[in-house]
């Protein structure tokens, strides 16, 4: 089975299908990002992997806290942060990067930021171990002479859960105690431990 971050993303891909163009929507992109937004760099990393395709949306899981810990029972939540990278190449002006162009094939960073809270806030993404995401932020990354790049973040509670490290048929641990000098006393103690 995929990695639950796999599956959460993979989960948010199919949520937002319907907007792309090819499904009567508006994006001509809507793929997983791998990348980082710390550099410099980052707007033509950007453009390069989506070769002109914008409006879109890039979609990635990032940095997580662990709550309610309990240690005995190998187990906590994981509130990861799931991440949005809105992008709009409408070259009619910077204000119709964010309100949208008058011939409607870029309806703007507003308007794909309301479609996506929309499809996302709340859902059920029927991932197990992941509850539906909630908003947390929206911030503008950057403004380019040909695109603007906004950031929409969702928090997505998830189990973490260790898997027991012994082979899931072994339901007993037995052992046998003995006097090491008296071999004729073997066993003087049986014990049988359920494993939990």
């Amino acid at each position: 089975m995929a990695a639950l971050r796999v599956r959460l993303e993979d989960a948010v891909l199919v949520a937002l299908a319907p907007m792309l163009l090819a499904s009567g929507g508006y994006l001509q992109a809507l793929d997983v990002y791998a990348g980082e937004f710390a550099s410099a760099e980052a707007p033509d990393e950007l453009r390069a992997v989506l070769s002109g395709r914008v409006p879109a949306v890039l979609i990635f899981t990032a940095s997580g806290a662990y709550r309610g810990l309990d240690v005995r029972r190998r187990r906590a939540t994981l509130d990861l942060s799931l991440h949005l990278y809105v992008v709009s190449g409408c070259y009619r002006s910077q204000a119709s990067r964010v309100r949208g162009d008058s011939a409607g094939a870029d309806p703007g960073i507003y308007q794909i930021l309301e479609d996506c809270r929309d499809r996302l806030f709340g859902l059920d993404l029927g991932v197990t171990g992941a509850g539906p995401p909630a908003p947390v932020s929206e911030a503008a990354l950057t403004w380019e002479r040909d695109l603007a790049i906004w950031e929409q973040v969702y928090s997505v509670d998830t189990d973490a859960v260790q898997q027991p490290a012994v082979d899931p048929d072994l339901t007993d641990l037995a052992a046998d105690i003995n006097y090491p000098d008296d071999p004729d006393a073997d066993p003087i103690v049986e014990i049988t431990i359920p494993v939990v």
